[in-house]
């Protein structure tokens, strides 16, 4: 298998679309959660590889790329989205998944197997601390709450809109685009 034998489809969940990246079509499905601010394109080389033995499944978390983006902070809170998940399983023929999450997704990862154990066969969280772990850290570790200064900012009404409304190409070029790919390879 490999990346063009990726399909894309929306799924209808609490009311919104969400977009997925789609392969395999084995008897057990593995969710893949991005980060923050990337989307389904971020597991582009491991959906092939799990894609051999399982049905996998990448989306587009509620407010990225091409899913929905419904208005108001509510609509992004944790277990909303986690909720988003525990709608899509079922929908797709399964009965649990193997949940995997980085950073955002990690946090998602988290709260769904918290809130959804009977849909969780197994959980894989990378670069993302369990919560109360991370919550510690933060008390007892000043460096690691300035090293999340990105998520304390876009918690403030209008800040993060203002910001990138004057620094967006930029912040894509010199931030983002180092995230997304590894510049030895192309």
């Amino acid at each position: 298998m490999n990346i063009h034998s990726i399909t894309h489809e929306y799924v209808t969940v609490n009311g919104i679309k969400l977009h997925i990246a789609k392969q395999g079509n084995g008897k057990k499905l593995v969710v893949l959660l991005h980060g923050w601010p990337e989307f389904w394109y971020t597991w582009r080389y491991q959906i092939p590889v799990l894609a051999e033995h399982f049905t996998v499944v990448a989306p587009d978390l509620r407010g990225f790329n091409l899913s929905d983006k419904p208005h108001g902070v509510e609509h992004y809170k944790t277990d909303v989205v986690a909720s988003d998940i525990a709608e899509l399983i079922p929908k797709l023929g399964f009965d649990k998944a193997y949940i995997v999450g980085h950073d955002w997704g990690g946090a998602v990862a988290w709260t769904f197997a918290a809130l959804y154990p009977e849909l969780t066969e197994k959980l894989v969280v990378c670069n993302c601390p369990h919560p109360k772990i991370m919550l510690k850290s933060f008390k007892s570790n000043p460096s690691q709450l300035l090293k999340s200064w990105y998520m304390f900012m876009h918690q403030i009404p209008l800040l993060p809109e203002m910001v990138y409304q004057f620094t967006l190409p930029l912040f894509f070029k010199q931030f983002v685009r180092g995230w997304m790919y590894n510049k030895e390879f192309y």
